[in-house]
């Protein structure tokens, strides 16, 4: 079973992933719009073992680029058996809310109501216009998730299995050198949101496909710049996951600008990679944004660092 999280921006979609899976994957910021891809990972409930996608936010605003972020959310929910709806309990059901319920309704999929943000036990909201089932949840302080889990379960079977060995590859780099748009490709299909302005992937985005017939999962990851570059606390914990992935990966796909060059931070990055004792494949992208006659000595910068 897979289990996709939506609603609209801080309603608590990545505490209440965070809560499921058991530990912090997804970032959890007072700003809203920090969660633009889905992030995916498995969670266990009574022996059960399911899926569980976090989305961003559903908020018609194109400063937080709205129609990647709804196509992230489709995806998600057509891959997904189960919807999760959040909805904000300390202001009710808004009418941005019953828009997404509607958009939900659509796509045919089993949907359960999750009213979070409830923090003393006992606390209910009525009235609300839905017909499915809703939860009281806190997802800061754990209260309602016995209920929930139970419902998501319920008359579901889930065959507990041992999770696939696979190869992880991890792709790592400075920010705006092409990392999501290598996921994409090697994807072979749009999986991540690509602008032009750096800093658009933030939580690790992981997915899988087949080379000669061997599975392997591939993990876009944040850009990565000097910590004195480093601006504000989301994209600190944004560096922060992503240098966490590198011993837990087998090989380090390491990007970096052809029309710029390696620079020491590169270097860092690959030191990083090799004294984990992982494998490090070293990627100059945009290769065709420079003369002929450039690459030679690309090659030659390249090894020297």
């Amino acid at each position: 079973m897979t289990v996709a999280i939506v609603g609209r921006p801080n309603v608590g979609k990545s505490t209440i992933f965070n809560r499921l899976v058991g530990r912090r994957l997804s970032i959890v910021h007072p700003t809203p719009g920090v969660t633009r891809d889905r992030v995916f990972a498995y969670a266990e409930w009574r022996g059960k073992i399911f899926g569980l996608f976090d989305t961003g936010g559903f908020w018609p605003d194109k400063k937080i680029l709205f129609e990647e972020v709804v196509d992230s959310i489709r995806r998600a929910v057509e891959e997904s058996d189960l919807v999760l709806l959040v909805i904000d309990g300390k202001i009710g059901a808004t009418p941005l809310d019953q828009e997404l319920y509607r958009f939900l309704r659509r796509m045919g999929k089993r949907i359960i109501i999750v009213v979070n943000k409830l923090d003393r036990p006992g606390e209910v909201i009525y009235d609300l216009p839905f017909p499915e089932p809703s939860f009281m949840v806190s997802a800061i302080h754990g209260h309602g998730f016995y209920e929930l889990l139970e419902e998501m379960t319920k008359g579901i079977e889930v065959k507990k299995e041992e999770k696939p060995e696979h190869l992880r590859l991890l792709i790592l780099g400075r920010p705006n050198v092409g990392k999501s748009t290598l996921l994409n490709r090697l994807l072979g299909r749009k999986r991540a949101v690509v602008e032009p302005t750096p800093g658009t992937t933030r939580d690790p985005l992981s997915d899988f496909f087949e080379f000669r017939g061997e599975k392997i999962e591939l993990i876009d990851t944040a850009g990565i710049r000097r910590r004195s570059r480093i601006r504000g606390a989301i994209e600190f914990y944004s560096v922060l996951r992503a240098l966490k992935l590198i011993p837990q990966s087998d090989i380090s796909f390491l990007l970096f600008d052809s029309v710029e060059g390696p620079v020491r931070q590169d270097l860092r990055l690959a030191e990083l990679v090799l004294l984990r004792g992982k494998g490090l494949v070293v990627v100059p992208n945009k290769i065709d944004l420079i003369p002929a006659d450039r690459l030679n000595q690309l090659v030659v910068e390249t090894r020297r660092y």
